[in-house]
Parts: C-alpha cells; structure tokens; sequence
C-alpha cells in the first residue's frame, strides 16, 4: 500500500502513532495516501503534528496543507504548525482546536483546491469563536518554499501581518473583474453576497456588508436584503432536506420521537399547528401562551417542544430552532420540529386557524383516541379557515 513513498507517522496528543501518511517520490497520484480508518484512527478527528503543538506556549496555530509544510515550518522555529490528513477541515478538527488555541493563520496553497479549502476552514473555526488570518505567500507556492527563499524571520514578519479571514475573500471576489463597469460591480456582488452569508455573527456581517456596498458604490440595504434572501433560501432547502430524510427513514404507523401520536392523530395534528403558528410569530408568544397553555396539549412531544420554544422566547426576542439544542433536544427530534415547519409551509397557519385549533384542543377529552383515526376535522377547517 505505501511502495515508495516517504513515511510520515501520525501521533495523537498522548503520544501513540495511530496512522501513518505516506508521500510520493516521484508524480504518481494520489500524493499523499494516509492509513485507512481503524477504530483509533480517523482523519477527520486528527492532525499532523498536534502533539508538538499542543504543548505550545502559543495561542495561535498555524494550518498548513501538507506534511512537509509543517516539518519546514516547525524547522525554522515554529513549534505551533499542524496539518490536516489529506482533507479540508471538518467540524471535529476545528472543536479540538479551539480548546487549545484563540486564533488560527491559515496557510494553505494558492490554488483552486487551496482556496476552496480556506473557505470551509473559515466557516468552521468561525463556529467555535476562533479568529481567523490568512496567510498570503507572495512569492511562494506554499510555506515549505517560502522559508527557503526568504527565511524564518521574514516568514514570522508574514504571521504577524497575516489578513483576516473574511476580508481575505472579499477581496478573492475581486480577481479577473473590472469593477469600474456596471457587469463587474454586479458580479462582484454576486461573489461577495456567497462570502457574506457564511458569516455566523450577525454584527460581524453588518460590518462586511457595509465594506461591501461602498466598494460596490450602492446602498447597504440592497446588499444586506440580498443576503437575507440567501440565507432563508438556504433555511428552506435544509429544512426540506431534513424532511425528505424523515420520509425515507420512518415508517407510516411507528412513531419513535412522538408515539402518542398515534392515538390522537388529530390533536397532534391540531398541536402541530399551534407550534408552527408560534414559531412564525415570535413576538406574540405571550398572547399565544394565554390563548393555548401548555396543559392542553395531549402529546408528550409536542408540549416539551412547544414548553420549550416558549421559555426560549422568554429569554430572547431573537428565537431561532437551534436555540432548541440548549434544552437537549437529539437530532431526530429537532428533525421532526422542522418537519412540522415544512409540512405546514403552505397550508398558511394564520390566526384563526391557531385559535380553532386552540379551542380544539381544549374540548377534546384527553384519555380516549380518536375512533378512527380521521383527520376530516382538520381538513375542513383548513378549508374554510387558511388562506392558501
């Protein structure tokens, strides 16, 4: 499996070799071919050389592509440099990290692969409140080549000025347009627009998107309405997606996340609506809590989920669903609150529809299913009630 090819071994932060990475010697392919996933090793939950930098004294980590980057960067000095093991970073990788270090230069190659690579890396140290720089290697294919043409101190001079991330690629949607013609300012912001939705922090996106609009020398508000529409695209596709998962994994009569639905289907229906109501009205929680407590919902589930959206709404005017994750919920769970969302997206739960449904179940009596079953309550009401 690894003829002819350099030997590199892979240690976790204890100290035992757990893989090995193996490097051409000549320009066959694949370039680096690492040892196949085992019960101790995985390539997405380590690093090259994390062992050394761990024990830095540093709170910055430099990422490197490559294996013989780290050996030329750790050679002229610097003991905080690790790679990935032949893939971009995942979510893993960058949780591990950010228990140990504040910030992170990253210093992949200048190619396609290398750039692309730089995005998802962004993303995901982003998510654990990790500060990310850019490292530009003018002059250089990658570190490795860098030291060696311009040495370490010159190369320490680069870490210190490194870019920060997001204006890194910002300024990456500029390249092979000219933005002094109307097509090139709309293309720009058609790159830019990408880069900005992939910033978590709402503040932070608000400084972006202004450094954008001037660049493209038109008012911030079109900027960020595009943005807006973007992300909630993006919401519905997931949600969608969720939902498709859903239909294909659980079968019709067995409810594993809310059995009780399967003797009051139509007061699970009927809760289902009073969620999604309230999940689109935020700001009338309090009427809505008055108008359909908690203690009128006959499903278990359903009261936990809707119980907990309403102490969430209590603590903060911004709800969203991954607020739900800090009451325990798993993610089959959270995946049938997105059902709800996106079964009940075009039916158009209004107002009256919510209080009907509402009075429904506080009438129902809450320890005999329903006979058959039917579902021919709802449909009505629907009929006459929702304006689709």
């Amino acid at each position: 499996m690894f003829r002819k090819r350099v030997m590199f071994p892979i240690v976790d932060t204890r100290g035992n070799i757990i893989g090995f990475g193996g490097r051409v010697l000549d320009d066959s392919t694949p370039k680096y071919l690492n040892t196949a996933q085992t019960p101790v090793f995985d390539k997405g939950r380590n690093l090259f050389s994390y062992n050394f930098a761990k024990r830095s004294d540093s709170k910055r980590l430099i990422l490197c592509e490559g294996y013989m980057d780290v050996i030329a960067v750790n050679q002229a000095g610097f003991d905080n440099v690790v790679a990935t093991l032949g893939t971009a970073i995942t979510r893993d990788q960058a949780r591990m990290i950010s228990a140990d270090v504040t910030e992170v230069v990253i210093a992949y190659d200048g190619d396609s692969a290398g750039q692309a690579a730089t995005r998802k890396a962004v993303n995901h140290f982003a998510s654990f409140g990790i500060t990310t720089r850019i490292l530009k290697l003018d002059g250089a294919k990658d570190p490795d080549e860098y030291i060696k043409k311009f040495g370490a101190t010159r190369f320490r001079m680069l870490l210190d000025n490194s870019d920060d991330a997001t204006v890194f690629l910002l300024e990456r949607c500029e390249l092979g347009l000219d933005i002094s013609t109307e097509l090139g300012r709309v293309e720009l912001l058609n790159r830019s627009v990408k880069v900005l939705c992939e910033i978590e922090s709402e503040m932070e996106r608000e400084v972006y998107i202004s450094r954008t609009a001037e660049k493209c020398r038109i008012p911030s508000d079109i900027i960020r309405n595009n943005v807006e529409a973007v992300l909630k695209k993006n919401v519905y596709k997931e949600q969608k997606k969720q939902w498709e998962t859903i239909k294909t994994t659980t079968t019709i009569r067995r409810d594993p996340v809310n059995p009780d639905a399967e003797k009051f289907p139509r007061e699970a229906k009927a809760e289902e609506f009073i969620i999604c109501y309230l999940m689109r009205h935020p700001e009338q929680f309090d009427e809505i809590q008055k108008e359909a407590p908690p203690e009128i919902f006959v499903t278990a589930f359903n009261r936990r989920a809707y119980e907990a959206m309403l102490r969430q709404m209590q603590r903060s005017d911004k709800f969203t669903d991954s607020a739900l994750h800090s009451e325990g919920f798993s993610s089959e769970e959270m995946g049938r609150i997105t059902g709800m969302q996106v079964r009940t997206r075009e039916l158009g739960v209004n107002r009256e529809v919510f209080s009907d449904s509402a009075k429904f179940l506080a009438a129902c009596p809450k320890n005999a299913p329903d006979d058959d079953g039917s579902n021919d309550f709802l449909v009505n009401l629907f009929k006459s009630k929702a304006n689709i």
